[in-house]
Order: C-alpha cells, then structure tokens, then sequence
C-alpha cells in the first residue's frame, strides 16, 4: 500500500472505499504480475484474499504505530572492545579448537577490529571535533592495513 493510498484508507470518510481499490488493485497484481516483481503471478492468493482483506484496524494500526518517544528510550552505551582471552578460552572450551587455530581466527577476525576500533576511540578522544577519522592519509591507511585491517580512503573510493 502506498503513501497515497494509506492517507485515503485511514481517513473515516472514504476508508471502505480506499480499501476495496487496494484490494481490487492488489488482487489484479497477485493474479496477473503485471510489473514483474514477483517473477509469477500468483492466482491461487488473488482468489483466496477475502473481501475483509485488509483489516481497517490493522491498516489503521499501521499508519499511527505506537512508538516510545526518544527522552523516554534507554541511553546506550558504546560498544567495549571484546574480552579477548576470554573469548579464546570460551572458543576453546565449546569448539574444541586448539591453540593455533584460535589464534589463526583471532588474527584475521578478531585482532583487526579491536586494533581499529581503539584507533578510532583514541582520535576521538584527542580531537573529537577533528575530521582526522574521515579523511586519513594515504600513508595511514596502508600502515592499518599492513597490521590487517582493510580500509578504503576516501580518495581511492
């Protein structure tokens, strides 16, 4: 249902008859696939929508969702860099993987993200209003990468 046709549908005056338009207009597009979306047409669902189809409450439910407004929601906390040695330890416990092939993992899995989100935590608390995260240098970029990180500078996008 299109924005249009939800401002019709919840308006009292013409709902009923907003709501058979989309029934008849969705009916004719199940059955006939007229813009190729769905790959097929879909005769069987045309047939099978009741004339009760949408619910009005349930279409109403919709265009005015409840939500929790924003001073109301939790303030979240920024995300901490993994217990690493705990997680190795865990790892090992329920896979069953020894030494090496959890470091292997840590190495190109983990160690790279907790490298560059302590970078990027440290400049932001040196200079949060600096730029200096969105525009690094070339010469930055390749030393993260060479610790194994994969970055694309703004410059090479």
């Amino acid at each position: 249902m299109n924005a249009g046709m939800l401002r019709h549908a919840v308006d009292d005056n013409s709902q009923l008859q907003s709501l058979q338009c989309w029934r008849h207009t969705a009916r004719y597009h199940l059955m006939n696939d007229p813009t190729g979306e769905m790959g097929r047409s879909h005769p069987a669902l045309a047939r099978s929508l009741p004339d009760s189809f949408p619910d009005p409450l349930i279409v109403n439910l919709y265009a005015h969702p409840a939500v929790t407004p924003l001073a109301e929601l939790p303030a979240l906390q920024p995300p901490h860099p993994p217990n690493v040695a705990l997680l190795a330890s865990l790892i090992q416990q329920l896979l069953g993987w020894d030494s090496k092939k959890v470091v292997g993992a840590f190495h190109t899995a983990v160690w790279p993200v907790v490298v560059l989100h302590e970078l990027l935590e440290d400049l932001t608390n040196v200079s949060p209003e600096s730029d200096e995260v969105r525009y690094m240098s070339k010469s930055s970029v390749d030393s993260l990468t060479t610790v194994g990180c994969r970055l694309t500078s703004p410059s090479a996008a």
